[in-house]
């Protein structure tokens, strides 16, 4: 009889042990999902969730916290590019249109910070030249391969908005310009409903970004996907003349190109002045880029 109730009682006791971790866990978890979200440690998050499993409002809860910045932890996920834990945290109701202080979603921080590089490209074909690329030999050689594994395009298809403003009327296209994010570029353009004419609250276009960050290889993929080249922002600027204050020779050859596809005069273009009258050639003097100025004297 006594040895009955001794193993009740160790029974009891295990149960009301096990009670009292996961009540642990479940608490030391609030300060600790915001890291465990940036780690990419989806079994701890598995963990809670079994925890909880009872408890579906405390879990979405849990999953769209925020911090000081109001960050989530979905924001941090794919700040860091950790595809299981995006995908883990939509999953069970993390929400992909939280904003944070300075209205970023977290497909802006896909586009702003994922910035792969085409080295795994030139490995394997040391003859492309990295300023010539493509469209399509950048969709075939780096990003067919990881699709499934697409932060950018897991939050798009999952209810993400790819044309979601920031207080700036920024959208994740114009982060991936500003942070010369070509892989991300690419995916973005991918995503369904797409609008690479997007204007900022200055009426800048992704277009102006790429080239104001003389970025050649986002700039011939939006103009690949047909990007205005006469667009101009608040100031009356084009990409012309924001090719020629960056200098970037390529960039204004890119344009000039695709304006003698279009049937779109390139003296006219050349011609075309900003809000302070400054042409193409006017700029290109002014910052001293003396092999655009040169080029604009001999259109």
């Amino acid at each position: 009889m006594s040895v009955k109730i001794l193993l009740d009682e160790t029974k009891y006791d295990d149960a009301q042990q096990s009670s009292f971790d996961n009540a642990s866990f479940s608490e030391n978890l609030s300060g600790d999902i915001f890291q465990i979200a940036r780690e990419g440690d989806v079994s701890a998050l598995h963990r809670y969730i079994a925890v909880c499993a009872n408890n579906a409002k405390s879990i979405k809860k849990k999953l769209n916290s925020r911090d000081s910045d109001r960050i989530t932890p979905l924001h941090l996920a794919a700040r860091y590019n950790k595809y299981d834990m995006v995908k883990y945290l939509i999953k069970n109701g993390a929400n992909p249109q939280k904003r944070d202080n300075e209205g970023l979603h977290p497909l802006h921080y896909a586009a702003k910070y994922k910035r792969i590089k085409l080295i795994s490209m030139q490995k394997r074909n040391e003859n492309i030249d990295r300023n010539s690329v493509t469209f399509e030999q950048l969709y075939e050689n780096l990003i067919k391969p990881t699709m499934q594994d697409s932060v950018i395009i897991c939050i798009a298809n999952s209810g993400g908005d790819v044309n979601a403003e920031d207080i700036y009327g920024c959208t994740p296209l114009h982060y991936a310009a500003i942070r010369c994010n070509e892989y991300g570029t690419v995916e973005l353009l991918l995503c369904m409903g797409i609008d690479i004419e997007h204007k900022d609250h200055k009426d800048m276009r992704p277009v102006h970004l790429a080239i104001s960050h003389n970025s050649l290889i986002i700039t011939k993929l939006l103009l690949k996907r047909d990007a205005n080249i006469l667009c101009k922002d608040e100031d009356n600027g084009t990409p012309i003349h924001f090719a020629a204050m960056e200098g970037s020779m390529s960039i204004m050859l890119e344009i000039v190109d695709r304006a003698e596809r279009l049937g779109i005069s390139t003296k006219d273009l050349m011609a075309d002045p900003d809000n302070e009258h400054n042409t193409a050639l006017m700029l290109s003097v002014e910052n001293r880029n003396y092999d655009c100025a040169k080029y604009c004297l001999e259109l």
